[in-house]
């Protein structure tokens, strides 16, 4: 631990950032490291803190890059049966992956049409949310429901083929293993859902961008942007038009068209004008 000084730690940063590390990989091998150097220090084995001064790296901001409705099309037909649906609610929710990993079916209340999120799950350990925003009601679509029919369903069916019976309280997940383990987020992403872009042709994304996917498509749609929030668990939407705003004009129309059309129908509606008022011309669409 004596070994360990300040100028060996800034040449380690320069060795991870030269062999290809990202910024997020090195500030969390920092981390642990500081970690380690500030219990010594605690326990009188180290007499200084050499990480002291160390700052972590600037992270540039993660890359949002949603699939658009036919992608998601492309990427469900592609998916494995199994995993159909938990995609399924992914694309169609917003949810995070680690607060699916954690969801309850008495999370489910069909009869409010709503899945209530209360924690995640991370490094296999379970709690909260990471804001206190998070901890919310999800509203179902339709298509959301079915999903989750059929994940009821073809869990029933492993868990007879298995000889099981039903899971015990606490532990009837919604989204499990093949075999009825844990969902594995890490797994997941590997094994699933990087080898069902490369099957339907899609480029490569993080599984993160589920949640973006949902976002970005909700409001090229025209839902309300304090909607697409609240199922995102954002305390405002002010997010949304830094985050997702130059991804809405690639999906629809950038030639005021829409406007126009609005305006020109409102006043062709109009039949009480006054007289000699002057008359905007009609523009084609």
């Amino acid at each position: 631990m004596s070994a360990i000084t300040e100028s060996r730690i800034r040449q380690l940063i320069t060795h991870l950032h030269d062999g290809g590390l990202s910024a997020r990989r090195i500030n969390l091998t920092l981390l642990v490291l500081k970690m380690i150097v500030r219990t010594a220090v605690r326990r009188r084995y180290l007499r200084d803190d050499p990480t002291e001064t160390i700052r972590s790296l600037r992270e540039p901001r993660a890359e949002v890059d949603p699939l658009d409705p036919d992608e998601v099309t492309a990427f469900l037909a592609a998916c494995p049966a199994w995993w159909r649906p938990y995609f399924t609610v992914a694309f169609l929710t917003g949810a995070r992956p680690n607060e699916l990993a954690a969801l309850r079916w008495g999370d489910v209340d069909g009869g409010r049409g709503i899945v209530r999120i209360r924690l995640g799950r991370y490094r296999g350990k379970e709690g909260p949310p990471k804001t206190a925003s998070s901890v919310r009601d999800i509203d179902l679509l339709p298509p959301v429901v079915d999903a989750l029919k059929a994940q009821k369903a073809q869990q029933a069916s492993q868990r007879l083929k298995a000889g099981r019976g039903a899971s015990e309280p606490g532990k009837d997940y919604v989204f499990t293993g093949p075999e009825g383990g844990l969902l594995n987020v890490n797994a997941l992403r590997d094994r699933t859902w990087y080898p069902t872009l490369t099957t339907a042709r899609l480029r490569r994304r993080t599984m993160y961008q589920t949640r973006h996917t949902f976002a970005s498509n909700a409001l090229a749609a025209g839902e309300a942007p304090s909607w697409v929030a609240a199922m995102l668990g954002h305390t405002s939407p002010e997010m949304l038009f830094s985050v997702y705003a130059r991804y809405i004009p690639n999906r629809t129309r950038r030639d005021g068209s829409a406007l126009l059309s609005r305006m020109t129908e409102r006043l062709d509606a109009e039949t009480m004008e006054p007289a000699g008022a002057a008359v905007l011309p009609k523009y084609s669409r």
